[in-house]
């Protein structure tokens, strides 16, 4: 018996902008609190310097009581191994570098950073095809982040998954109700 095919719909095309809202915590015990807690980052870096052999920290700080914890970011390296561009955004306290060294820091939450989502266009027209840039290396579920920017339950997203009327690959989403 042959089976019907369903006609392949028009799919508008949509770009969904990732970001993180704030860089990853590093949950840590506190020396002075005497707990568990999530270090935040300063944005800002510390240099020490043994002859020609530079170490380089990201440093965060505790969100109670303001104790400091310098994350290894560059160990033992000469100037010329981190190079020109790189070193002088380091002794600047660059934003942007400090966000990036963050997101590598061992230890550091990523499943926990809120996300921002912008999308183009700002209306979705259904069915859709929706492409994902992640600005910055966040890890989330896409039924989360479907149920979020939907305004539906994740249970319905999940059924719609598991029927066929979403479908996810990767970095692309396919949304065909």
């Amino acid at each position: 018996m042959a089976r019907a095919l369903r006609p392949v719909p028009v799919l508008h095309p949509a770009v969904w902008t990732v970001r993180a809202a704030h860089t990853p915590r590093v949950p840590r015990r506190c020396p002075r609190c005497d707990a568990t807690r999530d270090f935040v980052s300063s944005d800002r870096f510390r240099l020490n310097a043994q002859k020609r052999r530079i170490d380089v920290f990201l440093i965060y700080r505790c969100p109670d009581c303001d104790s400091t914890w310098n994350a290894e970011v560059i160990e033992r390296a000469t100037p010329e191994e981190i190079g020109p561009a790189l070193y002088t955004q380091l002794q600047e306290n660059d934003a942007a570098t400090a966000w990036r060294c963050a997101f590598a820091v061992p230890g550091a939450d990523l499943g926990s950073v809120l996300l921002v989502v912008e999308r183009q266009p700002p209306a979705l027209l259904l069915p859709a095809r929706i492409t994902l840039r992640r600005l910055d290396p966040v890890r989330f579920r896409a039924d989360r982040l479907l149920a979020a920017e939907l305004g539906r339950s994740r249970a319905s997203v999940s059924r719609a998954i598991a029927d066929g009327n979403i479908l996810v690959d990767g970095d692309t989403i396919v949304l065909l109700f």
